[in-house]
C-alpha cells in the first residue's frame, strides 16, 4: 500500500461499482486493508454491492496459524476459499476466487458498467443439462509493473492498471468461477471436489 496507496480502493471500485459484483469477501492476513475497506464494509443505501471484511484472517483460525502466517503468508489461503464457498453455498449462484487486489476480471467484449450480469447470463445459457456443473475455468494473462508505455510514476487512483503491461500474451487457466452449491473444495485455480464425482476437475472455458 505504500507503493500503490489506492490498490484496494481501485480494486473494489472496479469489481463492485463498475462491472457489477454483488458482494465481496475480503480475507486480510494482517489487517492492513482496514482503513481502505471501512466505507465499503458499512451499510450504504447508495451502494447496491457490499463487502464482508475478515480482518487478520489467520488469527480467526488459530494462534498457531497466526504465528505461521508471519513468515508463510499464504498458509491460510485454502481455508479462506473453503470458508467463502461454505458461507455462500445458499447465498450466491456463482463465486469468483480472486487471489489479491492486483488481479482484475477483464470482460474484454463487454466494456460497460454492470456488464457482469449479462456475461453470466451468457455463460449460463448452455450449461450441460442433467449433469453436475461446478465451475467455469477463467483464463488469465500475466502483467507486471513497468515497461514500454506504462506510467511508472503514477501513484494515484487507477495506478495498478496504468502501471502494468502484459508480460505473457498467451492465456492460461487461472481463476475458477465456482458454483458454491456443487463445488465442495476449491484452490486458487480450480474446483478440486465436485458433488457426486471426486474426479471431475475440468471446468468449461468460454470467451467473454
Amino acid at each position: 500500500q505504500e507503493e500503490l496507496p489506492f490498490v484496494m480502493e481501485d480494486w473494489l471500485a472496479y469489481h463492485l461499482d463498475y462491472i457489477g459484483f454483488d458482494h465481496g469477501e475480503i480475507y486480510d492476513i494482517d489487517g492492513s486493508f482496514a482503513e481502505a475497506l471501512e466505507p465499503w464494509a458499512k451499510s450504504n443505501v447508495l451502494r447496491s454491492s457490499t463487502v464482508t471484511y475478515h480482518k487478520q484472517w489467520p488469527k480467526q483460525l488459530s494462534s498457531a496459524l497466526e504465528a505461521l502466517s508471519k513468515t508463510q503468508p499464504y498458509c491460510t489461503e485454502n481455508f479462506a476459499y473453503a470458508h467463502c464457498l461454505t458461507r455462500h453455498n445458499a447465498l450466491s449462484r456463482w463465486v469468483a476466487l480472486l487471489h489479491a487486489p492486483d488481479e482484475y476480471v477483464n470482460l474484454h467484449k463487454n466494456r460497460y458498467p454492470g456488464a457482469l450480469k449479462e456475461v453470466m447470463a451468457y455463460l449460463e445459457s448452455d450449461l450441460p443439462e442433467h449433469q453436475v456443473f461446478a465451475f467455469f475455468q477463467v483464463n488469465g494473462v500475466s502483467l507486471a509493473r513497468g515497461g514500454m508505455g506504462a506510467e511508472e510514476e503514477n501513484a494515484g487512483r487507477g495506478a495498478v492498471v496504468a502501471a502494468s503491461k502484459i508480460r505473457m500474451p498467451m492465456p492460461y487457466h487461472h481463476m475458477p468461477l465456482v458454483d458454491p452449491f456443487n463445488c465442495l473444495a476449491a484452490g486458487p485455480h480450480m474446483c478440486y471436489r465436485e458433488v457426486g464425482d471426486a474426479h471431475q476437475w475440468s471446468g468449461i472455458t468460454k470467451e467473454v
